[in-house]
């Protein structure tokens, strides 16, 4: 349905914010809190109004249209396929991916990107300290920098309101 939808330059340029307050309205009205949070509704809505700002046009166009494409997925599709999570996962990730790859850049950051490489290097210290024995490293040091680093760039993130929780 929603992909037959085709999003011109010329619109995303000039009515792009109109266009998505109405869609944003649209989807309030239509789903609970409960399903709103499924949706990652917020998140999107974070997104969404820092294209409307940004400039130069051409550079947020595909991210717009794909905000527009998955706010369209919903609109079109009935509420109870919302319990079904291959239907989110199958319709919605490729958009989802799509826009938090293209603002990575303008500062955007998900809630749990660094959890993995986090647990390997604790992974890694703890192997050295039993099993290498490094004489004086008895305490994790690396990882618990890391996630000291990790907290406090999520916590100028969320002053910001560039973090987010899609994933």
């Amino acid at each position: 349905m929603n992909e037959n939808r085709i999003y011109s330059n010329s619109v995303l340029d000039k009515n792009y914010s109109e266009l998505f307050s109405s869609k944003c309205k649209f989807i309030l009205n239509k789903y609970s809190q409960r399903e709103l949070k499924i949706i990652h509704y917020n998140d999107m809505f974070l997104m969404g109004n820092f294209l409307t700002s940004l400039k130069p046009l051409s550079h947020a166009r595909e991210s717009k249209k794909n905000i527009l494409k998955y706010l369209d997925i919903y609109i079109d599709y009935n509420k109870d396929l919302l319990e079904d999570r291959s239907f989110i996962n199958e319709n919605t990730k490729e958009y989802l991916f799509k826009i938090n790859s293209d603002l990575v850049k303008y500062g955007f950051a998900n809630k749990g990107t660094y959890n993995i490489v986090l647990v390997f290097l604790l992974l890694i210290e703890l192997t050295v300290i039993f099993f290498i024995e490094v004489p004086f490293y008895r305490i994790p040091i690396l990882s618990v920098l890391l996630f000291l680093y990790i907290k406090i760039s999520q916590a100028k993130k969320r002053k910001k309101g560039k973090l987010l929780k899609l994933y």
